[in-house]
C-alpha cells in the first residue's frame, strides 16, 4: 500500500524537483543513499551521549565541589546534577553547530539554498552536479549533524 502511494506520488510529480536550472531530476526520496551510515552514526551518537552522562555521574564528586549545594535535597543527587550538566553540554554543542548556519541562511542565502534537499540521507552532502549549492555544503552538513545529535539525545 505504501509503495503504491509512493509510486503514485512519483508519477504525479509532487516530489519531482529541479536539481539545476533546466535539468529535471527524479524523485529525490527514491534515490537517496546513506541509510546504513545514518543508522551507525545515530548509534554512535547515542552511545556517546550515554557514555558522557555516566562520565559526569562518575566524576560528580570532583566537579560538584565547584558549586554550592542546593537547598532542595533532590537537586544534590549525583544523577540529577549530572543530568543538568549533561543538558547544558548538549545545548552548547547543538547551539555551536546550528547558530552560525542560522545566520548564514537568514542573511546570506537565497530561497534555493534555504530549501535545498540532498540525496545523501546520512550527511546531507550536496549533489556534485548541483554547483550552486557546493559552497553551502559545510553549512548544510553542520545542520544535519546538529539534527542527528539532537535527535539521538532525546
Amino acid at each position: 500500500m505504501i509503495l503504491a502511494q509512493l509510486y503514485r506520488l512519483n508519477t504525479v510529480g509532487n516530489f519531482t524537483t529541479l536539481s539545476s536550472p533546466g535539468l529535471m531530476s527524479s524523485a529525490r526520496f527514491l534515490g537517496v543513499d546513506g541509510y546504513h551510515e545514518l543508522f551507525w552514526s545515530a548509534a554512535g551518537w547515542t552511545l556517546m551521549w550515554l557514555a558522557l552522562f555516566y562520565v559526569f555521574c562518575v566524576s560528580f564528586p570532583h566537579w560538584s565541589k565547584m558549586v554550592e549545594p542546593s537547598s532542595k535535597e533532590h537537586e544534590n543527587d549525583r544523577y540529577w546534577s549530572s543530568r543538568e550538566l549533561f543538558g547544558l553540554v548538549h545545548a552548547m554543542i547543538i547551539s555551536a553547530l546550528s547558530l552560525p548556519p542560522l545566520f548564514l541562511f537568514l542573511f546570506d542565502s537565497d530561497e534555493r539554498v534555504k530549501f535545498a534537499s540532498s540525496p545523501h540521507l546520512a550527511t546531507c552532502k550536496v549533489d556534485r552536479r548541483d554547483v550552486d549549492l557546493l559552497d553551502w555544503e559545510l553549512t548544510m552538513q553542520a545542520i544535519s549533524l546538529a539534527g542527528l545529535a539532537f535527535t539521538t539525545f532525546t
